[in-house]
């Protein structure tokens, strides 16, 4: 009797509070935000695809061979440079033979034009082919001129050797820039010869009659013809 006779309230608030609070957990839920679908399948494509199986971009090099870079630009071509008197290269400095002086910026090339010989002498610089040597007599040491040695030689292709004496002149002379070139007249045999010469960072060229023969030269490179 005495438990049919209390208030039912309480029981009723907690039934309410109870479904209320199932209300809000199916609208939290509902309401959680949905991830875009590209975004949906690429964490799925990811998720199966291994690293090892990445796609991966390959770069092919040439192979170093260890030669070094050929002349882009033909040595042989004298356009386009700057013409310098000749007379500023001429003097009697050294030795018997007076004629033209001069040497690359670098100071590792020295040239030497006479009235018959002419040639340059390199200081540094790698193997030459040995069918160019001259029999100077000293075949098994390296040569160090390359050029014309005598009256023969003047017409044809020049040849190496190694210096001795007073020629080439080596230590004197002025300075033939980057970027320009020289021409200087002879007279052999009563007969005129022209012979030019370029500088370049690359390599120096020098040539006789209009470049029917001629060589190019540097530390690393070697020409004859």
């Amino acid at each position: 009797m005495l438990l049919n006779r209390l208030d039912p309230t309480p029981k009723i608030l907690v039934a309410g509070f109870l479904l209320a609070t199932s209300a809000l957990s199916a609208c939290a839920t509902s309401e959680s935000p949905t991830p875009p679908l590209s975004e949906t399948v690429t964490q799925t494509l990811t998720s199966q695809v291994s690293p090892e199986q990445q796609p991966t971009t390959t770069v092919e090099r040439p192979p170093d061979t260890g030669a070094a870079a050929p002349i882009a630009e033909n040595p042989r071509d004298f356009s386009g440079l700057e013409e310098v008197d000749s007379q500023r290269f001429w003097g009697h400095e050294q030795g018997s033979f007076p004629g033209f002086r001069f040497q690359t910026p670098s100071g590792n090339i020295h040239c030497h034009v006479a009235e018959i010989p002419a040639a340059c002498n390199v200081r540094e610089h790698a193997p030459w082919p040995r069918e160019d040597r001259l029999p100077d007599g000293l075949a098994h040491v390296t040569p160090t001129a390359v050029g014309w040695m005598g009256e023969m030689d003047l017409l044809g292709k020049p040849g190496t050797w190694l210096q001795q004496g007073t020629f080439p002149a080596t230590g004197v002379g002025n300075v033939l820039e980057y970027g320009q070139k020289i021409s200087m007249q002879r007279s052999i045999n009563g007969q005129s010869s022209s012979i030019s010469c370029a500088s370049r960072e690359v390599a120096l060229t020098c040539m006789i009659n209009n470049g029917e023969h001629g060589f190019t030269i540097s530390r690393e490179s070697y020409e004859a013809w």
